[in-house]
C-alpha cells in the first residue's frame, strides 16, 4: 500500500482470475530474493514507482481444504520516486482519495482483511480457513 498524503495508490486488477477489482500493486517474490526486495520490484513494475523503506506491517493467509496455503506479506510506503504510468498488463494503477477508496463497491476480494492489517497497529496477522462457496471470515491477531 503506497500512501500520498490522502490518497492511495490503486490498481484495478482485470487480468487475475478471482482477484479483479480495486487493489494494491503487489506480486511474487523471485529465486532467491527477499520480501522487502521482492515488494520494491513488484511496486516498480506495476506502476513505475520505487518506494523506499517500505515498513512491514504484517501477514494474510489462506489455508485450504487440501492443505495448501497462500501467504501474503504486507507492507506499506509513502517514499517514492518516479512517474506513475497509467497502465500495466494487469491493469490501470492510479491515486485515489481514500474516503472514495473506502467507499468503492468493486474491491478485490478480502480487502477489508486486507486493511486491518495495514492500518489496525494492534493486528499483525489474519487468518482464513478457506472453504469454496462458504462465508470465509477471517481471524485476526496481534
Amino acid at each position: 500500500m503506497i500512501t500520498k498524503g490522502k490518497q492511495v495508490l490503486v490498481q484495478d486488477k482485470k487480468v487475475v482470475q478471482g482477484w479483479e477489482g480495486l487493489t494494491f500493486p503487489g506480486g511474487k517474490t523471485e529465486a532467491f530474493e527477499s520480501f522487502t526486495d521482492a515488494v520494491v520490484r513488484e511496486v516498480q513494475e506495476e506502476t513505475g514507482l520505487t518506494i523506499e523503506n517500505p515498513e512491514f506491517r504484517g501477514v494474510l493467509q489462506w489455508v485450504y481444504e487440501d492443505g495448501d496455503r497462500d501467504v501474503v506479506f504486507l507492507y506499506r510506503a509513502d517514499t517514492f520516486t518516479g512517474t506513475l504510468l497509467d497502465e500495466t498488463e494487469e491493469g490501470p494503477v492510479f491515486w485515489m482519495d481514500w474516503d472514495a477508496f473506502l467507499a468503492a463497491e468493486r474491491h478485490a476480494e478480502f480487502m477489508d482483511a486486507y486493511l486491518r492489517v495495514l492500518l489496525d497497529d494492534t493486528v499483525s496477522e489474519a487468518f482464513c480457513h478457506y472453504r469454496k462457496g462458504e462465508d470465509n471470515a477471517f481471524r485476526f491477531y496481534g
